[in-house]
Parts: structure tokens; sequence; C-alpha cells
């Protein structure tokens, strides 16, 4: 991913993260608001509409992964945040597995 990538998720994620409860917000470190303020991009045109869906508000997918990530740091039960592990793990074992055979060094053709 590029730069301006980036800045516009950070930019879509900070518009988002204006529609949340104050306590969550507080929830987040003070120096991940920062990254993301200093990084943004100050031009990128995003409005959110807290009644559609992120899908529905075009937002990308590094935008969707970024919520992620708070919600399983920050805002996830301890139970959620487990079971999010349990799937990440299971996602990337397989990825592992898939590129294992498919590079298997001893099966040349």
């Amino acid at each position: 991913m590029n730069e301006k990538e980036y800045e516009d998720a950070y930019a879509e994620v900070l518009e988002i993260l204006k529609y949340v409860s104050e306590d969550d917000f507080k929830k987040i470190p003070k120096s991940k608001i920062e990254l993301m303020t200093e990084n943004a991009n100050k031009n990128h045109n995003f409005t959110y509409d807290s009644n559609k869906t992120l899908d529905e508000n075009g937002v990308t997918e590094l935008t969707k992964r970024i919520i992620a990530v708070i919600f399983r740091d920050y805002w996830a039960t301890e139970k959620q945040r487990k079971k999010i592990y349990e799937i990440q793990n299971f996602v990337r074992m397989k990825n592992e597995a898939e590129k294992r055979k498919k590079y298997d060094p001893n099966n040349i053709f």
C-alpha cells in the first residue's frame, strides 16, 4: 500500500470516529489519534453517514482494517478479542499452508 492510501484511510477513520461515543473514543490512545491526524489527507473529501454501513459509505478496505484493529484492541470484550485472534490465526495458518503447497520445492511441475 502506498502513502496516499494510508493518508486517505486515516482521514476516513477520523471522520468515522466522530460518531463513536466519547467513552469509546477515549479508549483509543492519544498517540494513535495524533498519528492519524498528522498523516491524514486533509484534502480527502469523505462524509460519513452513520445510518449506512461502511460499504455503503464507500470506505476503503484499508479503512475497514484500521477500524477492525481499533475494535479488536480497544473496544472488544475479552471474549470477542479471543475469538478474533482465533479467526486470525486460522486464516494465517490456512494461507501459510496454501503458500507451502503452491511453492513446494519438491513439486516443480
